[in-house]
């Protein structure tokens, strides 16, 4: 999954700086989201849920948008991030974490 430095600096901590300093939170909401589901507006797309990501915000959720890969899984990429308190109704679960399931 690709997160340029461009895109993360110039666009997701510009328009979404309660995310400055927390990469890795991203990164682990990729790697192992508690919720992964189809994004409403662009079906194409895969929204990662992980609630309490960001330990200043432990009730809200972080959302990671990503376009998918066509073929090679490493294709992907990371559209945009940011805080949300609900997961939207509108958005088809496609995964979703079991107690003591690590794999999404």
């Amino acid at each position: 999954m690709l997160l340029s430095e461009r895109r993360w600096r110039a666009e997701i901590c510009r328009d979404h700086p309660a995310l400055e300093g927390e990469l890795e939170a991203v990164i682990a909401t990729v790697e192992e989201p508690d919720i992964i589901c189809e994004d409403a507006d662009f079906p194409e797309r895969d929204c990662y849920y992980r609630r309490g990501a960001i330990a200043r915000y432990p009730r809200f959720w972080l959302k990671v948008v990503v376009e998918p890969p066509n073929i090679n899984p490493e294709d992907g990429f990371v559209i945009t991030a940011f805080i949300v308190d609900n997961i939207e109704g509108t958005e088809r679960v496609r995964w979703q974490k079991r107690e003591h399931d690590n794999s999404p």
